[in-house]
Parts: structure tokens; C-alpha cells; sequence
């Protein structure tokens, strides 16, 4: 259903990240208010960009070797995966607005 964003682990994350071309992925801890916050604006960009991004989450508590392999210090990071490879990301809360210019930097321009 757009809008909901899957949530997604260490064992299901590698194939994830060789299927979708273009990959959005919110890390974050349950315990954390920003990540609170910052959730129901992942679920609205996920509805606007729906077809041309996947995006999943990550809790950030039960995935140490992720979190430590891609070296995050801090929640909510959103990593951005463009064929597999991560080709950026914004560690915070970030604005919708935010949201929508990186997410047309990274998928949607050529």
C-alpha cells in the first residue's frame, strides 16, 4: 500500500539493495522523538514518490553490524541507495521540503 514503508534487517537488506534501483532507507530507534517526528513526512514522500523510490526502515537497535558498517552515529539517519551503491544522506530531522529536493537530486535527474 503506498505510503507504508516496509521495515527491513541485516539479512533481507542485501537483496533488497540489489533489486530496487532506487533505494530510500530511514534508520532510526524507537526510543528516539525526531525519528517520531520524522515518520509521518517518510510516509507522505513515500505516497508522492511512489514508483520511482522504495523506501524501508531500519531500527537501528537491532541492527549493529549495519550500523556499524555504514558507520551511523545518530537517529534518524536516512541513507540513499541508487543501484546498490549509498550516494548520500541527511543524519537529523529534515523538513518535507528537504525530503523532496534530495530525494529529486539523488533518483530523479539523469
Amino acid at each position: 500500500m503506498a505510503g507504508e514503508i516496509a521495515e527491513t534487517d541485516e539479512k533481507r537488506f542485501p537483496d533488497l539493495s540489489k533489486s530496487e534501483k532506487n533505494l530510500v532507507v530511514e534508520v532510526y530507534a524507537p526510543w528516539c522523538g525526531p525519528c517520531k517526528m520524522l515518520a509521518p513526512i517518510m510516509e507522505a514522500i513515500a505516497v508522492q514518490f511512489d514508483g520511482k523510490c522504495t523506501f524501508v526502515k531500519l531500527n537501528g537497535d537491532v541492527n549493529d553490524k549495519l550500523i556499524e558498517a555504514w558507520h551511523i552515529r545518530g537517529y534518524p539517519t536516512l541513507l540513499f541507495f541508487k543501484n546498490g551503491k549509498e550516494v548520500g544522506r541527511e543524519v537529523g530531522f529534515t523538513r518535507k521540503e528537504k525530503l523532496v529536493e534530495v530525494i529529486g537530486k539523488y533518483f530523479l535527474t539523469d
